[in-house]
């Protein structure tokens, strides 16, 4: 009924802490990957929580971070029982999108449809979806309603679920510039995708960044060192990417 701004970070801890997370290392651990996972949308940031605290506030890895989340599936259903009114070209092109962390340029979500099989009437399923499934947020910016979330690649098979998170790393590198979030979402996909070949031009796009916007780029990449909890290499066969 109201339409609330996105939570970030910072309240997410403290709404954590409120909710009876003791430990603030977990709290600023989950803060971000949360804020990722939801948009902030307050009500699916509440649900998301309430399950964390079942669980007694786990530590982060890569298998709680995927892991469905039941209260959050919950709280989307009634906006995904209109799924079933799209065609197959939108109902394809909003799974890939769903695959993309963070706002998206226009350029990004067309070439997506370029990837895997190919979308062939993609700008008029972008246009179509734009308004009730994909929101403007800035001049150039989009997201998919939060609604909606990641939870398209949950109903696919682990082999499909990589493969579309392959082809957004893939369509994010081929739209140039290739910004700092737009980066640091892909390379989130690298690893929940395991496609290590894709670290090393990645993380090429992070050196170039300038100094000044440093503190900026580790605020897009604050969840990176939390998937390093079980002192395996994120990056099998690319050490020099890990350090």
């Amino acid at each position: 009924m109201v339409k609330a701004p996105p939570l970030v970070a910072p309240e997410i801890i403290e709404i954590a802490t409120r909710m009876g997370c003791a430990d603030q290392t977990i709290a600023e651990r989950w803060a971000p990957l949360v804020a990722a996972q939801t948009s902030g949308h307050p009500q699916l940031v509440h649900a998301q929580l309430i399950a964390l605290r079942h669980k007694n506030w786990p530590d982060v890895s890569v298998d709680e971070f995927t892991e469905t989340n039941r209260a959050v599936q919950e709280a989307r259903d009634r906006k995904q029982i209109l799924l079933a009114d799209l065609g197959s070209d939108e109902t394809e092109m909003l799974t890939r999108l769903s695959a993309l962390f963070g706002p998206f340029r226009r350029d990004q979500a067309l070439a997506t449809a370029q990837q895997l099989e190919r979308i062939v009437k993609a700008t008029a399923a972008f246009e179509r979806l734009h308004g009730p499934w994909i929101e403007r947020i800035a001049p150039e910016r989009y997201q998919l309603s939060p609604l909606l979330g990641p939870s398209l690649l949950s109903a696919l098979t682990a082999e499909r679920s990589k493969a579309v998170r392959v082809a957004a790393v893939e369509a994010v590198l081929s739209c140039k510039p290739v910004e700092a979030t737009d980066a640091a979402g892909a390379l989130l996909n690298v690893v929940l995708g395991q496609a290590s070949a894709y670290g090393p031009p990645l993380m090429l796009q992070f050196l170039q960044v300038p100094k000044e916007h440093a503190a900026g780029l580790h605020a897009h990449l604050v969840w990176a060192p939390f998937m390093f909890t079980d002192g395996q290499p994120v990056f099998p066969g690319w050490p020099a990417v890990d350090f």
